[in-house]
């Protein structure tokens, strides 16, 4: 059978087909470029990068905003400032706990 290029028919079946296929089509987002660590010297130089980039958030941060929400039900930019500084020696004890084999230590001393 014969498409005719003017008829309306033609024209509406092709619309139909072109939504239905648009509304197949996912676009992913764009994945972010991840750094590769094979050595040291990788580790280093994203190290530093990263510092800097956090430094320059944590710079930002003025005492009338630690007490600033990020958004409702959320911690505020202080508790996030405090989370980031202790995270880095909360990671390393775990690294070293991990190390000595010793992952069932308490976390407090209490008494």
């Amino acid at each position: 059978m014969r498409r005719l290029a003017n008829c309306p028919t033609t024209k509406h079946a092709s619309r139909l087909r072109h939504r239905r296929a648009a509304r197949r089509i996912k676009v992913r987002p764009k994945r972010e470029k991840r750094a590769v660590i094979r050595t040291i010297d990788d580790f280093a130089t994203l190290w530093k990068q990263e510092s800097a980039e956090t430094q320059k958030v944590l710079d930002a941060i003025t005492d009338a905003s630690l007490s600033q929400p990020i958004s409702d039900d959320h911690r505020t930019l202080g508790r996030i400032a405090w989370h980031i500084a202790g995270t880095i020696k909360e990671m390393m004890d775990r690294v070293a706990d991990a190390a000595a084999g010793d992952l069932n230590r308490p976390r407090r001393v209490e008494g």
